[in-house]
């Protein structure tokens, strides 16, 4: 009967024992579901994370891109400016010179008046003086 007792029991560990294991291999396949599903989970943000990584960079480039045309434009709106300045420089000029010239002309215009005003202040007088002649 001992061995008949020692069997019963080492029959009851080894249930035992299987009963553990089972619940642990149940446990693992219940982790490893979890890993699995957290796995899918890491899956998708990766792939959604690339997806916008490549958005991001269309983005990059079509701002690149604006910003080369911007800097085009940009360049030939300084060079109208210049060449507006450029004009505008000389058209200063050229009115500075004609204004001067017309200065100069309305200084011989004054003196041409003052010597016709001289004249005519000249001829008054000799007309008086012949008027008087005359009456005397």
């Amino acid at each position: 009967m001992a061995i008949e007792s020692q069997l019963y029991t080492t029959r009851g560990q080894i249930v035992g024992r299987i009963a553990t294991l089972e619940w642990t291999q149940s446990d693992i396949k219940g982790e490893s579901n979890k890993t699995q599903a957290q796995i899918a989970t890491l899956e998708q943000k990766v792939a959604a994370t690339q997806n916008n990584t490549k958005t991001l960079q269309s983005r990059v480039q079509s701002l690149e891109w604006t910003q080369v045309d911007l800097n085009l434009k940009t360049r030939g709106i300084e060079s109208q400016v210049e060449t507006t300045r450029e004009q505008t420089v000389i058209r200063i000029e050229t009115l500075e010179k004609t204004q001067s010239h017309m200065n100069g002309a309305a200084y011989k215009t004054q003196a041409q008046i003052a010597i016709v005003e001289q004249k005519v202040a000249a001829t008054q007088s000799n007309t008086y003086s012949l008027q008087s002649r005359v009456q005397s």
